[in-house]
This record gives structure tokens, C-alpha cells and sequence, in this order.
């Protein structure tokens, strides 16, 4: 009987504690799966943004250079632009760019826009913040920073239908490389580009 109640009272007192454990990792994986969704959703609208924008202007070579050198304020970058709007348009654009956007999706209110302390901004989706943007032989990508394994893994599963390798992967639509100098982390680049055009 004396046994009995011994283990009763470690029941007792570990139980809560199982309990807020799995609590806890539930929580996580909710966090990572409201992530993932919202920065694949955010990917696709900078990706159509971009390429809008792109068609519009008659696709030019070397768009985005031509964008930063000829429509963006000084020290803005083509993800300023897709966010942020016309606020980061030079002025004699100004006019022209407003009326292209009314026609295009707004993105700001997806994604958090921080004001730095250079002011310059910095933007979060889904928790996550927004490294760059980058068109490359046709292909769009959104670059995120620092990702967890688990996060990068669970868009890997849900986008590519596995999991290829465990560090390094710089093919298909989820792409990512371990980063030191983030404690491990990952730098995750999502590539919307193909899935989008098919739908």
C-alpha cells in the first residue's frame, strides 16, 4: 500500500511536467506550421509582384539592375520596392509606378515592416525574416534567415515531397545551406516560380 502511494505521488509530480512538454512541442510544431505557410504564401506574391512588374515594364535584360538604377531611391533594394511600394520610387517614377500598383498585389500587409535605426527597413513573415530577393536564369527566389532544421525539413516534405539531404540543398523549390555564423542554422531560399506559373 505504502508502494502504492509513493508511485502515486510521482505520478503526480511528474505528470504536469509530461504534460507541459507536450504542450510545449505542440506549440512548436503549430509555430512552424503557421511559418511555413505564411512564408511560401509571401514567396508566391513577391514572385508574382516581380514579375508583373517585370512584364509591365516590357521585360528588360537585367531587370532588377535596371530597376535599382533607374526607378529605386538611392540605398533601396528590389525587396523595398516589392513591399513597401512607391515609397522607395524615385520621384520623376513616382507617377507612373502608382498607377502600375494599383494593379498589383500589396504585400505589406503580409509581412512586417521594421524601421532600423540607419533607416533602413528590415522584414519579417511568419516570424522569419527576409534576407533578399533574386531572379536568376528565369527563377525567383525569397531568402530567409535563420531557419530551423525542423522548418526547413517540413517545407522540404510539404514542397518537394522529401527530404534530400540534411544540410545542403540547391535544387527545387526549397533551397537551403547551413550557416556557422548563425549558430547552425539555415539560410532557406524558396523558388515559387514554376508553381506558380503552372496554376
Amino acid at each position: 500500500m505504502f508502494e502504492i502511494e509513493k508511485t502515486m505521488k510521482r505520478l503526480n509530480l511528474i505528470l504536469p511536467i509530461v504534460a507541459i512538454v507536450g504542450l510545449v512541442s505542440l506549440i512548436g510544431h503549430q509555430s512552424e506550421n503557421y511559418s511555413s505557410r505564411v512564408i511560401w504564401n509571401v514567396s508566391k506574391d513577391l514572385s508574382v509582384k516581380y514579375f508583373d512588374i517585370k512584364e509591365t515594364l516590357g521585360n528588360p535584360q537585367n531587370f532588377s539592375k535596371v530597376l535599382e538604377a533607374s526607378i529605386i531611391k538611392k540605398d533601396q533594394s528590389i525587396l523595398d520596392l516589392l513591399v513597401v511600394d512607391e515609397m522607395v520610387v524615385v520621384e520623376n517614377h513616382a507617377q507612373e509606378y502608382t498607377e502600375l500598383v494599383g494593379l498589383l498585389p500589396n504585400i505589406e500587409n503580409l509581412v512586417h515592416v521594421h524601421k532600423n535605426s540607419d533607416d533602413s527597413n528590415s522584414y519579417v513573415a511568419g516570424g522569419i525574416k527576409i534576407l533578399s530577393v533574386e531572379e536568376k536564369d528565369g527563377e525567383f527566389g525569397v531568402f530567409y534567415g535563420p531557419v530551423s532544421k525542423n522548418l526547413v525539413h517540413s517545407l522540404q516534405r510539404r514542397l518537394d515531397g522529401g527530404i534530400e539531404n540534411e544540410d545542403t540543398d540547391l535544387t527545387g523549390l526549397v533551397r537551403f545551406n547551413r550557416v556557422e555564423e548563425f549558430g547552425g542554422h539555415f539560410i532557406l531560399g524558396l523558388y515559387p516560380r514554376k508553381m506558380v506559373s503552372e496554376n
